[in-house]
């Protein structure tokens, strides 16, 4: 009773939590819980109305199938005909037959599953497609492609001018095969594995992708994503971390850049390294600054 009476006096509050008749109502600790408790009821409302939203939208969506979908994108970007025959240069015919395969390149379904997925290819047509009109150049042409459409978008430009661009590796893991080939690097523990290196526009479009070894330098990767496509080589300011910079890199960037006075311009901000590539406004020689 003791404790129960202190600590009314003090807080205003019973044991049991009760605000008594006659008790301190102007307690700074309560308009502070009331106010939070008033701010959580908003929230909730918000996110209630935005989660009836988002159900709208949805429900507004016609249903589509995958392969429609990668045929309507295909007919607005024509990123199919990078995909051509090995020894004839000529684009893949069978377009449902190319989608199916990309298909199951891309959610790691396998040929064999796709066909048994589809009535319309058997596993050993899609292998022949395979085969002859898909390798990693055939993407990076295709890739470029939807960028340069979604450039075009007017939306696009929302979120940049495609003037600048980052670039980062992500490890995957390997089977014990791997250790055969040395790829384990000690900064993802004691097990193989590969990097994707990715080049991300500020409008958000991944236009280069490279799988390294996970043991190498990522610097010399920004100049083959940069070179890689049109979307670019329009770059002018380009972000990695530490693990992608070297002062060779740094360098190089003016050196390939257009043939205007440029000039290199180097940031460090915590962790991150500006390498950029400007247009200089005063002067005409090239330099770092």
């Amino acid at each position: 009773r003791r404790m129960a009476g202190r600590a009314q006096g003090s807080t205003g509050y019973t044991a049991e939590g009760v605000w008594p008749r006659g008790a301190n109502r102007h307690d700074p600790r309560r308009h502070h819980r009331e106010r939070q408790a008033a701010h959580r009821q908003a929230e909730g409302r918000h996110a209630r109305r935005a989660e009836d939203l988002v159900l709208d939208l949805y429900q507004q969506l016609p249903p589509a199938r995958i392969t429609d979908l990668l045929l309507e994108v295909d007919e607005r970007t024509g990123f199919s005909e990078a995909f051509t025959h090995l020894r004839t240069g000529a684009p893949c015919s069978d377009r449902i037959g190319l989608m199916n395969v990309l298909l199951a390149e891309g959610v790691n379904l396998g040929l064999r599953k796709m066909a048994a997925a589809t009535n319309t290819h058997s596993f050993w047509e899609l292998l022949r497609i395979a085969r002859w009109h898909v390798e990693g150049s055939a993407y990076d042409r295709a890739l470029a492609m939807i960028v340069e459409a979604h450039a075009a978008l007017p939306m696009a430009a929302f979120w940049g001018q495609g003037q600048s661009a980052s670039s980062d590796g992500q490890f995957f893991l390997a089977n014990e095969q791997g250790e055969a080939m040395n790829l384990i690097n000690a900064k993802y523990g004691n097990v193989p594995g590969l990097k994707g290196y990715s080049h991300v526009s500020d409008q958000y479009a991944p236009f280069a992708t490279q799988v390294i070894p996970a043991t190498v330098s990522e610097a010399p990767y920004i100049l083959d994503g940069l070179l890689m496509n049109d979307a670019g080589r329009r770059v002018r300011q380009h972000f990695a971390d530490t693990g992608g910079f070297t002062d060779h890199v740094f360098a190089a960037c003016a050196l390939l850049a257009s043939p205007q006075a440029l000039y290199a311009e180097q940031r460090f901000s915590g962790h991150n390294v500006n390498i950029g590539v400007r247009q200089r406004r005063e002067g005409t020689g090239r330099g770092f600054r």
